[in-house]
């Protein structure tokens, strides 16, 4: 997430988005919004920017990964919210939704023995 600075580019419609304005946090190019050497962007992969709570709303996000052939996205431990107890009920709602899971995203980084999937 990360916003152009000044906030032009902010609707602060929530709580969580009205701190992130008060706050002044999250400004594009600011340490708040610099992503960490480890996770950084390698050769090949997509990078979207948004600036509403979930990747989706408002951004490329759906159309990279359907571009990508890619249908699936839910994972569990990838989610957050300002406690465990909010977590767990956002995670509940969603399961309404979607199957959340992390087994088949464990089972696709594994490590593969040589020959599999060429």
């Amino acid at each position: 997430m990360a916003w152009q600075p000044g906030y032009p580019d902010l609707v602060a419609n929530s709580p969580l988005l009205g701190m992130v304005a008060q706050s002044k946090c999250f400004e594009d190019g600011s340490i708040g919004a610099v992503i960490i050497d480890e996770l950084a962007p390698q050769a090949g992969d997509a990078m979207v920017t948004h600036q509403r709570v979930g990747g989706f709303h408002g951004s490329e996000l759906d159309t990279i990964l359907r571009g990508a052939g890619i249908d699936t996205v839910v994972v569990s431990d990838a989610c957050s919210a300002g406690s465990e107890a909010a977590r767990t009920a956002s995670l509940e709602s969603l399961g309404l939704l979607a199957e959340i899971t992390t087994d088949e995203l464990f089972s696709a980084l594994a490590p593969q023995p040589a020959g599999v999937g060429a």
